[in-house]
């Protein structure tokens, strides 16, 4: 057995030990070295990955979600018994103020990129349309699980 060799499968070899991990493109060259290009994949792979990835997003989206949902209700709660009983005091009208600002400039924000970022969207399905109908299709049963 000794002087036999081993048949090369292909496979790509990946040597963790030698990647650094302060470098910024290691999560790109993993996931570049694991699908490889999925839009120039076949179609079952692409629908297959695009709805593994939306179903893992839906999933996380939801459990995120509830937790900044529960967390945020408690400051909200907090925050009024203690003002309630007499520990802070708040100015109403400068959170107000302060919310409002912020909401005008997101909107401007929004305004200003709403058509490109729309445009990007159309044009990323109209040319990976089986990638993304997996992720549609994934994302809608994450959200459900």
């Amino acid at each position: 057995m000794a002087g036999k060799k081993k048949a090369d499968s292909g496979a790509i070899k990946l040597d963790v030990a030698k990647m650094d991990p302060k470098d910024k493109n290691v999560f790109e060259r993993v996931l570049h070295l694991v699908f490889g290009d999925i839009t120039k994949a076949s179609a079952a792979k692409q629908v297959v990955v695009g709805g593994g990835t939306g179903w893992l997003t839906g999933f996380l989206s939801v459990k995120v979600g509830k937790s900044a949902a529960i967390t945020l209700g408690a400051t909200v709660f907090l925050l009024q018994v203690a003002q309630h009983k007499g520990i802070i005091t708040v100015n109403w009208t400068k959170v107000h103020r302060a919310i409002n600002g912020v909401r005008e400039s997101a909107m401007s924000l929004i305004d200003e990129n709403k058509e490109d970022f729309i445009d990007t969207v159309k044009r990323f399905y109209h040319d990976n349309f089986f990638l993304a109908a997996g992720f549609s299709g994934g994302l809608a049963a994450g959200v459900l699980f």
